[in-house]
């Protein structure tokens, strides 16, 4: 099987969230990471992009730049705001 159809594959069917981006905003996430969000899927995400509370931080840029200036994250604890409003506790690796 092709790795790259393989990689594809796993990002899509694992229950945990996913997601790529950079400081323009989030460029790529699995429908696990839409869902917890209260998106039907990854294209309404993406419309929508929603804008990412991190509580620990006086940022309040759009999606995970918040992180640009570290070049490793290990489970930092944020809060996050799904589509209905409702905030949520999540934890992010990168």
């Amino acid at each position: 099987m092709d790795p790259n159809r393989l990689l594809e594959s796993i990002n899509q069917n694992i229950n945990e969230g996913i997601y790529r981006g950079n400081s323009d905003g989030i460029i790529y996430v699995n429908k696990a990471f839409a869902k917890m969000f209260g998106y039907e899927d990854e294209a309404e995400f993406y419309k929508h992009q929603p804008l990412i509370i991190n509580k620990n931080s006086t940022s309040d840029k759009r999606a995970f730049s918040f992180f640009e200036n570290s070049k490793i994250v290990d489970n930092q604890k944020v809060t996050l705001v799904k589509k209905n409003g409702e905030e949520f506790t999540g934890l992010i690796s990168s």
